[in-house]
């Protein structure tokens, strides 16, 4: 038999990094041991936006709380939590805060996961390290 051990992160500790309108803090990641996928957590404040991106992974939003609306490609959909959101591969995404309250959301990608910004350069997240 193999016997393998579940690696535990406490939160408490683990630094958030601003990025536009948003907060994220990396829950899983590489260097805490993740082998397939990344997840984040990340509020977006009131009337605030994230910046427009791309994955070359699909990318999955669970939100807790929060009411917003996401445009993927040039679809624009409404949404209220609780909700998931699915965004898939290769095509360009943002989220709006339309609530008067920070949203509370978990993000899951595929680890390692090249991500787009809006002027077509790869983005480094300091939350990935």
């Amino acid at each position: 038999f193999e016997y393998f051990m579940a690696i535990v992160i406490p939160h408490h500790d683990l630094p958030a990094f601003p990025i536009a309108g948003a907060t994220i803090t990396g829950i899983a990641t590489a260097s805490m041991g993740a082998k397939e996928y990344e997840v984040w957590r990340s509020t977006i404040a009131p009337h605030a936006h994230t910046i427009r991106h791309k994955h070359d992974t699909e990318e999955i939003f669970v939100f807790l709380s929060g009411k917003g609306k996401v445009i993927v490609g040039e679809v624009e959909t409404h949404f209220e939590a609780p909700c998931t959101i699915i965004c898939p591969a290769h095509i360009e995404h943002q989220f709006f805060n339309e609530g008067d309250t920070p949203s509370d959301q978990i993000i899951i990608v595929g680890i390692g996961s090249t991500i787009v910004g809006e002027n077509h350069q790869d983005l480094e997240l300091p939350w990935r390290k």
